[in-house]
């Protein structure tokens, strides 16, 4: 089923301040909203209702295994990209680990529209519910 109207919400991680902002304007530019955060523990006060994740395997300060390892015993259905600017099979099997996606950057459109078309799915039925009805008490 399609949402008509509620925006995936869209965390990025990265602590890379040029680059987190060149990524979330993509997602913004495909309708996106955004929320970004320069290391894992900023990301993981922000997570509620976080509909898909950019996550850069470089983040200062936490580590990309630990995020995602959280993300998915919480459990999170949320897709999610593991990104870095070095092609890695060690980062790549680290994304397979956990359900993700590994690709290298710069991140292509392409990429980022079928993010946005994952985490659209991925949003639980409360939210959507709640989001394209007005629901009274």
């Amino acid at each position: 089923m399609e949402r008509t109207h509620a925006k995936p919400r869209v965390m990025v991680v990265d602590g890379h301040d040029d680059e987190r902002r060149a990524t979330a304007h993509m997602l913004r530019a495909r309708d996106a909203t955004v929320l970004e955060a320069r290391t894992a523990t900023e990301a993981l006060d922000d997570r509620d209702g976080i509909d898909g994740w950019v996550i850069d395997c470089e983040s200062p300060e936490e580590y990309a295994a630990g995020l995602l390892y959280v993300l998915r015993t919480d459990p999170s259905v949320a897709p999610v990209l593991l990104v870095s600017r070095e092609p890695s099979d060690t980062n790549a099997d680290l994304a397979a680990a956990f359900g993700a996606t590994f690709v290298q950057k710069p991140i292509r459109a392409e990429i980022i529209d079928a993010l946005i078309r994952d985490a659209s799915r991925a949003i639980p039925v409360g939210r959507r519910l709640g989001a394209d009805l007005e629901l009274s008490e």
